[in-house]
């Protein structure tokens, strides 16, 4: 799902309006298995990478909160 969310976001980005479902039967008929799988791995190593990315900046914005509030209050 995550993988989803971010294809179809950077699509967005790129290509507002973009027909969608007919590139995707143009790509998928186009493509070996060689193809599919080459894809896969590329993809797959961005994805971490763009995870890895929003790991970080969690970990930083909790630490420029911990200076701005050194206790803060968490409700239940």
């Amino acid at each position: 799902m995550m993988a989803t969310l971010y294809y179809l976001g950077r699509l967005d980005g790129r290509t507002p309006g973009l027909d969608l479902e007919n590139r995707v039967i143009d790509e998928v008929g186009a493509m070996t298995p060689a193809d599919v799988k080459n894809t896969a791995k590329r993809c797959g190593e961005t994805l971490k990478g763009r995870g890895e990315d929003m790991t970080t900046l969690g970990q930083h914005f909790a630490a420029r909160a911990a200076k701005i509030v050194p206790n803060p209050v968490i409700p239940n």
